[in-house]
């Protein structure tokens, strides 16, 4: 699991002048006992100095890693705990959940407490102080969503009284104690769940008569990623030990089990470059029991080079998880070695032979590049050739090899 955390720079989202910036300590996320906690603040103090219409935001990204793959919307839940900023300020938060590809469901964008109105004209700014206050613009969500898996919660206890450049407290509430079920955001409940994103934003809702004075309102904010929960899982089987054996022509995998509940198959992937896997063979599961199993699988036809192998379990109701990822490299005809098969530019060629000749191929079968005379190992650069799949042919007097990388 990773999980990503980053500041949002003040902003002011009605086409003001967002002059003031925060440098201080109370702008910032910080790990504590409890989980994430983030801190906001609007004032004067150059830790928390503001102009009217700000907002200041936290984003939090949790990606789980590419062999979780059996949390489901209706087993995982996200726990957070926001304490209300008494009514100075307005405070709002968002969650997204990811597929399993990493991908969010949905979008959120922050609208805001005022919003534009019509003409663009600020609603933030008024002729003189006390004014009656302009009447904030919450006929919208202060959240613009699409999509299905986003949650967007807010609290609107804002008064900014008749002295509209002097806000008041208002009823601060009770604290936010939130969990947010995946399943209740739209999805359906087996749909995967790879992670999530969650924001939080506090916006300066004082008014004054330009832009650019620093605010009247003075307040801190402070929300909690308490952490997240997944429901009703039991790993339906236990992998003890999972191992790559190199032969002279294969791969010999073995892997045990410790126990096994429900488990239907096991099916064994390959990849060249540790992304994009393909099926190369299949295992029938033990179904239930408690006692220990192995099982062992021969790849006849290793690729040259690295060779990345992982083990998929399916169980009987579809569920499936991922094992870790093995990997092992094979030479081929005169121990001929082409790293890597994805490659931003450069191709490593390790090999015993002392006088070949190299040819690069396009897609549609036009020699490219060739390097005649070459011995031994060498690094190729491919930074002229655009990006695309190619087709890499070793020559030697005797014998020749071709292999097909991707450049991006």
């Amino acid at each position: 699991m990773t999980i990503t955390y980053e500041i949002i720079t003040t902003f002011d989202p009605y086409n003001g002048n967002a002059v003031h910036t925060t440098n201080g300590t109370n702008y910032k996320v910080e790990y504590s006992g409890t989980g994430l906690k983030g801190t906001l603040g609007h004032g004067h103090i150059a830790a928390t100095r503001s102009s009217p219409g700000d907002t200041r935001c936290y984003k939090i990204t949790v990606d789980f890693a590419s062999h979780v793959n059996n949390i489901t919307a209706s087993d995982f839940s996200v726990d957070l705990t926001s304490v209300n900023t008494g009514g100075t300020a307005f405070e709002s938060s968002a969650i997204v959940f990811k597929d399993r590809s990493g991908i969010p469901y949905g979008t959120f964008d922050y609208a805001g407490y005022y919003q534009m109105n019509p003409g663009n004209l600020h609603p933030g700014i008024v002729s003189t102080c006390p004014n009656v206050p302009p009447l904030p613009a919450t006929s919208n969500a202060p959240w613009a969503t699409t999509g299905t898996g986003v949650y967007t919660a807010d609290a609107n206890s804002v008064d900014i009284s008749a002295n509209s450049c002097n806000p008041v407290g208002g009823s601060s509430g009770p604290n936010d104690n939130t969990d947010v079920l995946a399943s209740n955001t739209g999805l359906q409940g087996n749909a995967g769940i790879g992670g999530f994103v969650y924001q939080v934003c506090l916006e300066n809702v004082a008014t004054f008569t330009l832009d650019v004075e620093n605010s009247a309102v003075n307040t801190n904010f402070t929300s909690t990623l308490n952490g997240f929960s997944i429901m009703g899982q039991a790993l339906p089987v236990t992998i003890l030990t999972f191992e790559i054996t190199k032969k002279s022509s294969s791969s010999v995998l073995t892997f045990s089990t410790a126990t096994e509940t429900n488990n239907d198959y096991f099916t064994i992937e390959r990849s060249v470059d540790g992304r994009q896997y393909e099926v190369i063979g299949e295992i029938k599961g033990a179904g239930n029991t408690t006692e220990e199993k192995r099982y062992e699988y021969a790849d006849e036809n290793p690729v040259t080079g690295i060779n990345y192998y992982r083990i998929k379990q399916t169980d009987y109701d579809g569920r499936y998880s991922y094992s870790e990822i093995r990997s092992v490299r094979h030479k081929g005809i005169s121990n001929v070695s082409i790293t890597p098969r994805t490659t931003e530019g450069r191709l490593d060629i390790n090999t015993e032979l002392e006088d070949y000749t190299i040819a690069i191929y396009n897609a549609a079968g036009q020699e490219v590049k060739k390097m005649t005379g070459m011995s031994l190992d060498q690094s190729i650069s491919l930074e002229t050739l655009h990006a695309g799949v190619y087709f890499v042919k070793i020559n030697s007097r005797s014998e020749s090899e071709t292999v097909r990388i991707v450049k991006i």
